[in-house]
Parts: C-alpha cells; sequence; structure tokens
C-alpha cells in the first residue's frame, strides 16, 4: 500500500513530458495531455486509495482490507479505462 501510494506521487512527473511527442512506445493514451486535471485527480484517488488500504492493514480486519484492496483495483481501472491504450 505505501509503494502504491509512492507511485501515484511518482506518476506526475512521468506524465509531464508528453510521451507521444517523445517518440516513445507506450501504452498511454495521448488523451492524458489534453485531459492532465482529471488524469491528476485518478492519480489523487489512487494514493488516498493506497493509504486507506494502508490503514485497513494496520487494523488487521480482513473485511476492511479486502474492501480497501477493491477501492485500489477500482482506481487503477477507471484510470486505464479512461488512460491506457488496449494491446
Amino acid at each position: 500500500a505505501v509503494n502504491l501510494a509512492e507511485l501515484g506521487r511518482r506518476l506526475e512527473p512521468v506524465f509531464a513530458i508528453e510521451t507521444p511527442n517523445a517518440d516513445a512506445e507506450t501504452e498511454a493514451a495521448p488523451i492524458i495531455w489534453s485531459e492532465m486535471a482529471d488524469f491528476n485527480a485518478k492519480r489523487e484517488d489512487l494514493i488516498a486509495a493506497a493509504l486507506v488500504l494502508k490503514a485497513a492493514g494496520e487494523t488487521g480486519d480482513e473485511g476492511a482490507i479486502k474492501k480497501a484492496i477493491g477501492g485500489v483495483g477500482g482506481t487503477c481501472k477507471s484510470c486505464h479505462d479512461d488512460y491506457r491504450i488496449e494491446k
């Protein structure tokens, strides 16, 4: 969970460079750069969900942990559905 939150924090500078203009192979959809505010909101959602998972893990409550894992998965899916090119 801590690593997922850190990943979310590190995504901002990674996507600061417009990959389609950098001649790089990527699965990132070009719409990211015209929808950066929404993309960053989804990135913040990942960070928040990961911190909820961390807190749930610290309680040892299996039900809370499962729910929090679903929350993390939902943030990943939401972003990937909108901003990842399917191969």
